[in-house]
């Protein structure tokens, strides 16, 4: 649909549809108020799941491929240089961790669902959660400003998966598509059997990452400036506010 148009008209196009990330967050709030005295309470707090798994992919297909790339020496700088997409990344921080809180609330305190509404409910919430906190987090440890780097940490915190921002920038862009890259998937490998073998090797991999910095500053690894323990610290914070919070 797209290919055949000018790539500074593709940029502007993007940097309006960038926005669209906040349609599945969105329709976390809307699941759970469309439901309120439905009949089918419980079809629709699955709401987000089919819009993400269903919807958005048979859209991607019929708009087709984006053949677009900033030019690298004179497109990619002025972006750089512009506060819209460093303001756009940002507040996606605040809307993830205050839908997280409130979904929270929304799950103890909504008695209109069974546990099939209850599963869809957490299943949506990850989904926003995981495809968008951990795609913006992503950008955010490739960046050099400390802001950046501490929400990136903040979201994959969120998600209990704080040591893909050790493993992912020193260890996968450094070993990628060879046999050390837990990141890369083996051929023929199914997706099933890459996952848990990608989560517990990036776990491993960033520890034996930050004990070599440590060290290197003569420092053990069980040390509180062990970046790991910093971010998987906060995630038990989150289970320990949730638990509190939500009983």
């Amino acid at each position: 649909m797209f290919e055949r148009l000018p790539s500074n008209w593709m940029l502007v196009i993007k940097s309006i549809g960038y926005w669209f990330w906040l349609i599945p967050v969105l329709g976390i709030p809307l699941s759970y108020y469309w439901s309120l005295n439905s009949q089918y309470a419980n079809a629709w707090s699955w709401l987000v799941v089919l819009v993400v798994f269903g919807v958005i992919p048979l859209l991607d297909f019929i708009i087709g491929r984006d053949p677009a790339n900033p030019d690298e020496a004179v497109q990619v700088p002025q972006m750089e240089q512009q506060g819209y997409y460093r303001l756009l990344s940002l507040i996606t921080v605040p809307a993830l961790l205050g839908m997280l809180g409130w979904s929270g609330w929304v799950f103890v305190n909504h008695e209109a669902w069974s546990w099939v509404g209850q599963l869809g409910w957490v299943l949506s919430v990850g989904t926003v959660t995981g495809a968008i906190g951990i795609t913006v987090a992503h950008e955010f440890i490739h960046k050099d400003p400390q802001l950046e780097q501490n929400a990136g940490g903040l979201l994959l915190a969120a998600v209990c998966y704080g040591g893909f921002k050790i493993e992912h920038v020193r260890g996968h862009h450094v070993h990628v598509s060879t046999p050390e890259d837990a990141s890369s998937s083996r051929y023929g490998q199914s997706l099933y059997a890459f996952l848990p073998h990608a989560y517990v090797h990036n776990f491993l991999n960033a520890w034996k990452l930050e004990a070599e910095r440590l060290k290197r500053k003569n420092l053990p690894a069980l040390h509180w400036r062990n970046e790991l323990i910093g971010w998987y610290a906060v995630s038990a914070l989150f289970l320990l506010g949730f638990s509190l919070a939500f009983g």
